[in-house]
């Protein structure tokens, strides 16, 4: 073909059309992509909305999970201090102390395979999450500041919690446990938390919707989601030196409480436990004749956490205490081999708003037989400060013990643990030989 036989006008009109084509469609496919964008960086915000709502309200939301709950919930469990409870998991006047170290613990299979989430979980999570192809973890990595680092660390998850007792008394306490994973848990627990806050401030609901995850999901049913289970301990000083009035040196208990910080994920400025953290396995194996091996049980999460929350800056880096020789060379150097022997259960409970699962127990640590210090100056100077907060002594009496199960800003596992104390007092401290 040669020039002179193109057919010009033709190809002026098919380059034409193209151009009026090319100027419609081209606008239009700017405008989507701008229109998607838009929406993707308003469920960014809105998704960051949710994490710092959360992380500020943390207890109004807890109260809205509460109320829910507390008409929902009453034929299978009990209220207290806004958590949620079976009567046979908690301390009742006139029993017997159990060891923590005595709980008897076993490893079953997974309770279910929480890879597929529910089908509300996953309409609310489309609805939230700005990355359709991943799970919610992912999207917290992704677009949450403070959980870019989240991990993917195997933790305990709650199968089963049994107290067994003897002519109404409590006898044996038993938990049932299996491995899962720290993904697993953000996965089918935190859609709760951020469901309850996106129906308050988005929806301006003050109980859950009718389709609610929360209405499908019964808090007392630890087959529908990975259950978190925590471990918070009431640490109380016996014989510190207080020195009242000049040469005057009175020994008495003290009870520590941890003030979070402003850079904690949830519970700002709250008063709390310390120790606390969560129930994981130690980097070793796992079973021994269907059992845990002893380096799994509970009081090495006790051991661990207080070493982190309390001596961070002593020895060996945080991350080093999943190793169980660094564990115990760590509490050696520390003096600290037989601190924990004394440590007994309270109770157990539900948290309402994160749906988790926390067991609550005493730890009497003589300080005289430590090498901590002996006055509380001394004793708060040598503990380390990390960035979940700062530690205060509190004499272990019935009126201070009052006023922070009372506070406002204690956190609502504190209160419930200091009531369970206040309701058996003289018992408690007679046998904890406090009194």
């Amino acid at each position: 073909m040669t020039f002179e036989n193109i057919n010009w006008g033709a190809l002026g009109i098919i380059v034409g059309v193209i151009a009026v084509i090319v100027a419609v469609l081209v606008p239009v496919w700017l405008h989507r992509l701008s229109g998607k964008q838009k929406r993707r960086d308003e469920k960014i915000a809105t998704f960051n909305r949710l994490e710092n709502e959360f992380k500020q309200r943390t207890s109004s939301f807890d109260k809205l999970a509460y109320e829910y709950y507390k008409s929902e919930s009453t034929h299978t469990l009990q209220e207290a201090n806004r958590l949620f409870y079976k009567p046979v998991w908690i301390h009742q006047p006139c029993d017997e102390i159990i060891k923590l170290s005595e709980i008897d613990i076993t490893l079953e299979a997974a309770a279910n395979d929480f890879t597929k989430t529910n089908t509300r979980q996953r309409r609310f999570l489309r609805k939230i999450c700005p990355d359709k192809d991943v799970d919610l973890i992912e999207n917290m990595r992704r677009h949450l500041v403070p959980h870019r680092r989240l991990g993917n660390a195997p933790l305990f998850a709650l199968n089963k919690f049994t107290v067994l007792r003897e002519e109404g008394k409590r006898k044996k306490a038993e938990l049932s446990v299996y491995v899962s994973d720290f993904p697993c848990y953000i996965n089918t627990c935190r859609p709760f938390v951020y469901e309850t806050i996106f129906e308050n401030i988005i929806n301006n609901l003050q109980e859950p919707s009718r389709n609610s995850i929360r209405r499908q999901f019964a808090l007392a049913d630890t087959k529908n989601r990975c259950v978190q289970i925590g471990v918070a301990v009431l640490t109380v000083l016996k014989n510190v030196t207080c020195r009242d009035q000049p040469g005057d040196e009175t020994r008495r208990p003290m009870f520590l409480v941890l003030t979070r910080s402003d850079e904690v994920t949830t519970n700002p400025r709250m008063k709390d436990f310390v120790p606390a953290g969560c129930y994981e396995p130690m980097q070793t194996n796992l079973l021994k004749e269907g059992r845990l091996l002893d380096t799994e049980h509970l009081m090495t999460t006790v051991k661990r956490e207080f070493l982190e929350e309390l001596c961070s800056e002593r020895g060996a880096e945080v991350g080093d205490l999943r190793d169980f020789d660094v564990l115990k060379d760590r509490l050696h150097q520390s003096g600290l081999d037989e601190a924990f022997d004394n440590t007994y259960l309270l109770g157990a409970a539900f948290l309402p708003l994160q749906t988790h699962f926390d067991i609550f127990a005493v730890s009497v640590i003589d300080v005289k037989s430590i090498a901590i210090g002996q006055t509380a100056g001394e004793i708060l100077q040598w503990f380390t400060t990390n960035f979940e907060g700062t530690v205060d002594l509190i004499p272990f009496t019935r009126p201070y013990l009052n006023q922070y199960m009372q506070a406002a800003d204690s956190t609502s596992g504190l209160q419930f643990a200091i009531n369970i104390i206040l309701g058996d007092f003289e018992n408690i401290t007679t046998q904890l030989k406090i009194s």
